[in-house]
């Protein structure tokens, strides 16, 4: 039986050549250390699915953009490796056969209460500093409630603008011109609108 992965320093070529040959698991990878994802929940899968969708149909096929859910790597930095919840990438290198997206242009994550740390503090700063990664959503499983991070393109590349979005809100994303209900996203589900919208 092979080593488990977590427990030894892999090089990038090693990550990668786990990435497509792991079935069952799903790593992340950070300067030589790979960590698993946990499974989500079935509203987890709901909301990333209710986004992966809503960002398809507006995309269409007369774009570059493509749109990617729950299983593609993506590279941030030299030596760091994520599994978003979902993705979207313009750049036509990053799709057919592409193992890994190079140019992640907005990215989502669905947060869980065993990973909303790492997505809020490490992550974030992570997915900001990448040049590429024009907008950031955060979407919470407790209630109805989105969060977008979006990069200002003033004088300062650094700055970034944070937006809330509410229950009968409607979410812009200004990056990819596409505007999606809230209500869209939690669809068929029993998570309460949130405490803004009572």
């Amino acid at each position: 039986m092979a080593a488990d992965p977590r427990y030894r320093r892999l090089s990038v070529e090693e990550y990668l050549r786990l990435v497509q040959t792991s079935q069952d698991v799903k790593y992340e990878y950070e300067y030589g250390q790979v960590r698993a994802l946990a499974g989500g929940t079935s509203n987890h899968a709901e909301i990333s699915g209710n986004m992966y969708i809503a960002l398809r149909e507006h995309l269409g096929h007369s774009t570059p953009c493509r749109v990617y859910i729950a299983d593609k790597v993506i590279q941030v930095a030299e030596g760091r490796y994520y599994i978003p919840d979902v993705v979207v990438s313009c750049d036509v290198a990053d799709h057919g056969k592409a193992v890994v997206i190079c140019s992640p242009h907005l990215i989502v994550e669905v947060l869980s209460p065993s990973t909303e740390l790492i997505d809020r503090t490490k992550k974030l700063a992570a997915y900001q500093a990448c040049p590429h990664v024009q907008e950031i959503v955060f979407i919470s499983q407790q209630v109805q409630f989105v969060e977008v991070f979006r990069r200002a393109h003033a004088d300062d590349e650094d700055a970034w603008h944070y937006l809330q979005y509410h229950a009968t809100e409607t979410i812009m994303l200004e990056s990819l011109d596409i505007q999606i209900p809230v209500s869209e996203l939690y669809e068929g589900l029993a998570i309460p609108m949130d405490n803004e919208e009572r």
